[in-house]
């Protein structure tokens, strides 16, 4: 059996369309640090990719040093080949921190479940145990086709599937606490993770035209007090301010355009006294008037991308297919570096679940004529 990992790249083009790409489907030794590290080097090298927003992993600690190693070598090949310097680049997979919360949760009000992952663990943990496992179920008669498989926590349904199995074996589990006293020792272990949240995923919805930063406040003022909203909205606004910072080069830069003041003469030499015409005094407040209208535009005109787009109106839509792209596309001329941002904050992966579907549908990729092909025919 073949150990595989897969990188795929996601993108949106000029034409606001997203993009899926599988870069690369290679063999790896094991999903330690150094083997990931590499092959994702090899990776960046190959298709001379040489600026990165943010990679989407799963929650393993390998993963996380393999990243900080990513950020090194990119820092040594370009000065801007990653955005606020690779402050955000790792984005742990949302669906596993759903996973793990889920696992949490049972964790609390069932205690089964681990105990049940350490009996698994024990019959698997060497050929003997697996021997007498296998003997268990010969004398129990039970005719049932492969064996106790361990769950991957952080695996959609594989928890399901490990509990599945344990209640076909659940007479096998009772004759070998029967028969080996010190299995029941492996019943007990404590569980438990905590994850740091990516604000780039509240910017996103930001970048929603429908929701802007009301809905996202209006979010968090059902979970935290308002001084704890408070914060978070701030901290949402000043990370917007630091990508596009970013983006015009680092400095704030105004949006082009300027205003001329030009004086308007009445044509008396003079300035306007007590016994001026009524004419005169029209002149006067038109002129103070466009003045005024002129100082509001230059006020609306002097504000960047950011605090303009965030005083717009929100788009009302009943439409319950609402194309984000769709609106950026015909609407980021309104707002042309904050498009950019756009651009490539929704393109990022919240959940590594498009990667793993090339093995999901691995029937599909590597069928039994497939699989006798070479590692590199397969990619």
């Amino acid at each position: 059996m073949s150990n595989y990992m897969v990188i795929t790249a996601h993108f949106i083009d000029t034409e606001w369309v997203l993009h899926k790409r599988i870069l690369s489907f290679t063999p790896i030794a094991n999903h330690k640090e150094d083997g990931i590290r590499k092959l994702i080097e090899a990776c960046l090298i190959d298709w001379g990719i040489e600026r990165l927003f943010t990679i989407t992993v799963d929650n393993a600690s390998a993963n996380k040093v393999a990243i900080t190693y990513v950020k090194k070598k990119l820092a040594n090949w370009s000065v801007n080949s990653m955005v606020l310097n690779g402050l955000y680049m790792h984005v742990s997979c949302s669906a596993h921190i759903i996973n793990l919360i889920v696992q949490d949760g049972l964790a609390e009000v069932n205690h089964s479940i681990p105990s049940i992952r350490n009996a698994v663990k024990y019959v698997r943990s060497s050929l003997a145990r697996l021997q007498k496992f296998k003997t268990c179920v010969d004398r129990e008669k039970i005719s049932y086709g492969g064996l106790m498989v361990l769950d991957v926590p952080t695996r959609w349904n594989s928890t399901y599937l490990m509990l599945h199995k344990a209640v076909v074996f659940e007479k096998v589990f009772d004759r070998m606490k029967e028969d080996e006293g010190h299995y029941v020792n492996w019943f007990v272990e404590d569980e438990g993770e905590k994850k740091r949240v990516n604000m780039l995923l509240f910017v996103a919805n930001v970048l929603d035209p429908r929701c802007k930063l009301e809905f996202v406040t209006f979010c968090f003022s059902s979970m935290y007090e308002s001084r704890k909203v408070e914060e978070l909205k701030s901290n949402i606004k000043e990370l917007l301010m630091k990508l596009y910072n970013s983006y015009i080069g680092g400095s704030d830069v105004r949006n082009s355009g300027g205003v001329c003041f030009g004086d308007i003469h009445d044509g008396s030499g003079g300035g306007a006294c007590a016994g001026a015409s009524s004419s005169i005094m029209s002149i006067d407040l038109f002129s103070s008037f466009k003045m005024m209208k002129q100082s509001s535009n230059d006020d609306i005109s002097s504000k960047n991308d950011v605090e303009k787009y965030l005083m717009d109106a929100n788009e009302s839509t009943s439409n319950a297919h609402f194309d984000i792209l769709t609106w950026w596309k015909l609407n980021g001329h309104r707002y042309p570096i904050l498009s950019q941002i756009a651009k490539d904050v929704l393109a990022i992966l919240v959940s590594t679940v498009a990667s793993e579907s090339a093995f999901s549908t691995g029937g599909c990729v590597l069928d039994p004529f497939r699989s006798s092909l070479t590692h590199k025919t397969v990619e």
